[in-house]
């Protein structure tokens, strides 16, 4: 088994005047005003900021094989547009050192992280921003439940608010469907539920979903509660002591964080849930 190429070294290659790609032409990375490609990484990943022949794409490339990479990336290619970015390829592409490395290829969609916004929200002590964040979350997750799909891995950093308004979800290693093969250790610590451990169906999504709207309800109600950690309804970060009394005007809210700080990762009639939180809300205007 070849050794995991690093980071850096992904970072290398392509900064190389020389740099070779298999079959995407003329591949420029956009470069930082520090110096260096632009670029954001992960865990297993980075992603660069590039053009190719006057187009602006993203490339993702990995220090390891992606499983299933290429059944994932057609699976992607089948969901709504408008729900999550479409990688438009995966196959080994960039040469890296004595080997072709893999990367996954998507065009390039202006806009911020939804992390970036909900922080703004606060910096601006905005609760109404908060409340359309929450209101376009809700919307976004209610139309993915009504799906047999799931994302696998969502967080504000892999939602993208899009220069008019509207969210789309980024990255779809995690990717769940009935016709993909199961897989391991999807997801980010912060965002997985104790007991889900390996789990691979329907239900992956279901904390992180709670977690993030539970968070913004909060956040809304109490904007102090925010100390530099956006995702305010963790265990770590707030008792019920504190979060349950915000959200004594919505019962829908407290049903969904007893589910989320249950023993079990499955929450039942999270869709139905999610519609009754919408419904108190639209009341309250």
């Amino acid at each position: 088994m070849k050794n995991k190429i690093l980071i850096n070294t992904l970072i290398e290659s392509l900064s190389f005047e020389d740099k070779m790609f298999r079959t995407i032409p003329d591949v420029e990375p956009r470069m930082s005003p520090m110096g260096g490609p632009k670029f954001t990484s992960g865990r297993n990943s980075a992603v660069f900021d590039v053009m190719s022949r006057g187009k602006r794409y993203a490339l993702k490339a990995y220090t390891e094989p992606l499983p299933y990479g290429e059944e994932i990336c057609r699976v992607a290619q089948t969901l709504p547009e408008h729900l999550i970015i479409h990688p438009k390829m995966y196959c080994e592409e960039l040469w890296v050192g004595d080997r072709y490395t893999d990367v996954m290829l998507y065009d390039w969609v202006n806009g911020r992280s939804f992390d970036w916004w909900i922080r703004k929200a606060h910096y601006d002590r905005s609760s109404q921003k908060l409340r359309e964040l929450a209101r376009k979350f809700t919307d976004l997750a209610i139309e993915m439940l009504d799906s047999d799909w799931r994302h696998g891995d969502i967080k504000p950093e892999n939602i993208l608010v899009r220069e008019d308004g509207s969210l789309i979800l980024v990255d779809c290693d995690t990717l769940y469907s009935p016709t993909l093969p199961a897989r391991k250790s999807l997801g980010t610590p912060h965002y997985i539920h104790p007991a889900r451990k390996d789990a691979y169906d329907s239900h992956i999504d279901d904390y992180s979903i709670a977690l993030i709207l539970l968070s913004l309800e909060a956040l809304r109600r109490n904007i102090e509660l925010y100390n530099g950690e956006t995702m305010v309804a963790l265990p770590s970060e707030n008792t019920p002591e504190t979060l349950l009394p915000l959200f004594a005007d919505c019962d829908a809210l407290v049903v969904l964080y007893e589910a989320m700080r249950s023993e079990d990762y499955k929450i039942d009639n999270l869709k139905q849930l999610l519609i009754n939180v919408q419904r108190t809300d639209n009341t309250q205007e």
